[in-house]
Formats: structure tokens, sequence, C-alpha cells
């Protein structure tokens, strides 16, 4: 299979064909999908989103972030009810805030992971109850642990610094939602995430930024989680249309009838898509939204 060139559409053997499709349900990814790469909703993709939603199409955002930290440009669109955050390890109602599904990890096997970075030259937080959280002298110290600016003050604005995370959460004696770390070290990062997946093979553990390692609980996927909100809301396979750029978008893709890979995807990602749009800095979902939902 042979990446596109740049601003070419490509379909993969088994792509589908068709330029109209019954959507009734669109999931994207956010960073390096939906937002451009000033992590900002574009006003083409904005408006795609809109006609999407007049025509009665629902629209869910799939990220490994919070849902305190989806940008609010996003939050306000009126075809947003449902959202899946945390890298699949929940699913939400948007007004409520009631949760529909969640996977969590056993606390027991957090301190474990913990207990093992404690040694290395890497940073560690977790979401736990709907905030992250970080030791105070990690967080102090972090930037040394990111490769851009932008990932770093996302963490700077979201983590709360506790004195001792461990101490914190055995304390409070509750399973997690995510657990992450950081490095800058390419090589140490692709050493730790064979480690981690070799020791501890029951979570799901991707990586979504340059520098980050993700671990959910194995049952906290995009994939899994967006099959329970079809599943919630009655809604076939093929009426479900995903857009995603990193290999933790790829279960996703999948669980969709057509998953598309943004032009910038990943290799793992291109290979697992229908379809292939544009750049996520050219409206890339936009492009794919008009193209499959008739608009």
């Amino acid at each position: 299979m042979h990446k596109p060139a740049a601003g070419l559409l490509f379909f993969p053997p088994f792509s589908i064909m068709l330029f109209s499709m019954d959507i009734k349900l669109i999931a994207t990814d956010l960073d390096c999908t939906l937002l451009d790469a000033r992590k900002q909703l574009s006003e083409g993709n904005k408006e795609a989103l809109l006609l999407a939603g007049e025509r009665g199409i629902e629209f869910v955002p799939a990220t490994g972030r919070l849902f305190a930290t989806i940008p609010e440009d996003v939050k306000a669109l009126p075809c947003m009810h449902y959202a899946i955050v945390i890298n699949g390890a929940q699913v939400r109602e948007t007004a409520t805030g009631h949760v529909i599904y969640d996977a969590l990890i056993p606390l027991k096997t957090a301190l474990e992971i913990f207990r093992f970075l404690d040694d290395k030259p890497v940073v560690y937080d977790c979401y736990f109850r709907d905030s992250a959280y970080m030791t105070a002298s990690m967080y102090e110290k972090a930037r040394d642990y990111f490769a851009d600016d932008l990932n770093y003050e996302v963490l700077r604005r979201s983590r709360r610094p506790v004195p001792e995370l461990k101490a914190m959460l055995a304390a409070e004696d509750s399973p997690l939602q995510k657990l992450q770390l950081f490095t800058a070290d390419t090589a140490l990062k692709a050493s730790l995430l064979a480690e981690l997946q070799r020791r501890w093979p029951a979570l799901s553990i991707v990586t979504s930024t340059p520098t980050n390692i993700e671990m959910t609980s194995g049952d906290a996927t995009k994939g899994k989680a967006l099959e329970k909100l079809a599943e919630h809301l009655s809604l076939r396979k093929e009426e479900v249309m995903a857009f995603g750029d990193d290999v933790n978008d790829v279960s996703m893709l999948e669980a969709a009838g057509l998953g598309i890979a943004m032009e910038n995807a990943k290799p793992e990602v291109l290979k697992n898509a229908g379809f292939v749009t544009l750049h996520h800095d050219k409206d890339g979902v936009a492009y794919g939204i008009r193209r499959f939902c008739g608009l």
C-alpha cells in the first residue's frame, strides 16, 4: 500500500466507494484530526459539523483528553450530545454528565506501574475521577520531557499537582481512568512501550503524541466506546463514520462503517482506513463529511 501524495485522496482495495451514505453519527479524534496545528477548531470544520447537525447527524469527539479539556468551541456545537473521552475509558452525555460506559484500571495495577516507572527518566500522571493529577516535583520539571510547547501547555493547564501521587491514590483507594508517562527520548519511549505491553498485557497501551504513552483498561478503547455509544443510540455500524490520525484511533476506524484517516495519519492508521482525507490543517474532517454525507 502506498501513502497518498499530498492533497490526494486514496482508496485501499476494500474501500467503500459510495459518495453519499446514510451517516447518523460522526466520531472524530481531536488533536491532529479535527483540530488544527494550533489545537483550534477551524471555520471549515465547524461549518461542516453544523451542516451535518442540521441534517440530524450526531457529532461525538473521541479523545484521550478529559471532558473538561475539550475546547469550548467544540463543546458548543449544537450537534454534540455525547463525548468519548480518556481514550474510551468513558462515554458520557454532555448535558448531564451521565456516564453511559466506563472502564477503569485497578488501583493495585496503577501503583505497580508507577513504582516500575519511578527509576526511569520520565514523568507521569493519571486521570482519576474526571481530573488529572501529577506529583508536584514532576509537574515542575515536566517541560524537559516534551518535544513541543503546545502539548506541554495543555499539561500545565490541566494537571493538579499533589505532594506525591502514589500516596494520594492509595489514600483514596479507588480505580483510575488513565495513566500516562512522558519522555522526549524516542528510543526510551519505544523501549518502555514494549516493556509495558509485555508486563501488563491486559491493559490498552498506546501513544497519541510524540512524547507520551497512555495506559487504560483493556476494555477502554475508542473502538469499544464507539460501539457502546452506537448501541445506546440504536445505530447500525454502517450509519457511523469516524476520523483519526494516530494508533489510538485504529480501533475506532475499525468499529465504524466508514473509517477515515487524515492525510497526516501514521502508516498503521492509513492501512486500516477505508478512505484518506486531507491534512488536519486543510479541513480534512470537513472534506470527508461533505463527501460522504451529501452536504
